[in-house]
């Protein structure tokens, strides 16, 4: 459900609406891992994912809700990560 544009854009996950929490394995898988990557959605991520993934929330308000990192490869740990305006 990917494409590339002519411009060299990646549109991945097109014709979909943008998810509360995530959803797994919908996102930038990374090193051929299902669930290590790039994820994005609205609220705070709920999804189980690898050691070392990023989650961008389309709503965030403050320098803390707009984007996470797992901590934990065992649980739902996800941390916000200090953002700038």
């Amino acid at each position: 459900n990917s494409t590339f544009t002519s411009s060299g854009n990646i549109n991945a996950v097109t014709g979909t609406t943008i998810t509360a929490g995530g959803v797994a394995g919908r996102g930038i898988m990374l090193y051929g891992s299902t669930t290590f990557g790039i994820y994005a959605g609205s609220g705070a991520p709920t999804i189980a994912a690898g050691l070392g993934s990023f989650y961008m929330r389309t709503d965030g308000a403050s320098s803390l809700t707009r984007a996470y990192i797992q901590t934990s490869g065992s649980t739902n740990t996800w941390v916000g990560m200090l953002t700038t305006a």
